[in-house]
């Protein structure tokens, strides 16, 4: 054993260095993530909240700062996003974390790997799949504002995404374009909040949605597009969503909603 000198303290081992920097980062990451999720949550490891939260502060290669408090709140919300909709054998089919991935065929294995793509789209262009080590704003149907970095735009369309959209979703505060449409996505409408102005489209259409459409759809007011036909939606029509007038593409059918429009 080593000798321990008096008025000098044992040095610590990496391993513990370790431990006691990955406790610190859990613990400080936590504490920003318990103002977005339930805190129950983010101690549930059969949560999608568990899973993005250990990521984020353990395993995600950028390593953010958890003081940097917009990022990671962006940054989370998408990682959210991806373990909510993606379960073990029940994968994106294309572009989902280097973990896994429903067709192999899509990781890429060429002299293109040295510009850090690891996945192919549909139509041949090359991006990075989610969970990757690069900014959130490249992963594949993510768009970013060019000069503030801040997702602008989701379009992940017909790629085997299912489970439910999580309420993290609406951290994410200059949304303008959500497009999830023909998915396996179940369960609620996720409820919009007031930092969801800038919602211009949302189009959930084509999976299989349940209950009534939130009133809170009236919040966006520049909200032109919404698509949620052919989903299971109960309930009447919501008159908030014409309070704004901005409306111009409504598409409800193949649902189960009663009444008359408002």
């Amino acid at each position: 054993p080593t000798p321990f000198v008096r008025g000098f303290a044992p040095t610590k081992s990496p391993i513990t260095k370790e431990i006691t920097t990955d406790i610190n980062r859990l613990q400080s990451f936590t504490s920003l993530l318990k103002t977005m999720s339930n805190e129950k949550d983010l101690f549930d490891s059969s949560t999608p909240q568990y899973a993005a939260r250990t990521w984020i502060a353990l395993e995600d290669s950028m390593q953010l700062d958890p003081e940097n408090t917009f990022f990671v709140t962006q940054r989370y919300a998408m990682a959210v996003l991806y373990f909510s909709t993606s379960h073990d054998n029940d994968e994106w089919k294309i572009c989902g974390s280097d973990e896994g991935g429903s067709d192999d065929t899509n990781k890429i294995n060429s002299p293109r790997d040295s510009l850090g793509f690891n996945c192919v789209t549909s139509d041949g262009s090359f991006t990075f799949r989610h969970l990757s080590g690069v900014g959130e704003c490249d992963w594949y149907g993510v768009v970013c504002d060019e000069i503030l970095n801040v997702v602008t735009s989701i379009e992940i369309v017909e790629n085997g995404l299912s489970g439910t959209l999580p309420s993290e979703l609406s951290e994410l505060n200059y949304l303008e374009y959500l497009d999830l449409s023909h998915n396996y996505l179940k369960g609620p409408l996720p409820v919009l909040s007031e930092r969801n102005r800038d919602l211009r489209k949302i189009n959930l259409s084509n999976n299989t949605f349940t209950g009534t459409i939130p009133l809170s759809y009236g919040i966006p007011d520049k909200l032109r597009t919404l698509e949620l036909g052919h989903n299971k939606l109960t309930g009447t029509i919501p008159s908030t969503l014409f309070t704004s007038g901005t409306i111009r593409h409504l598409l409800l059918n193949d649902n189960f909603l009663t009444g008359e429009l408002p």
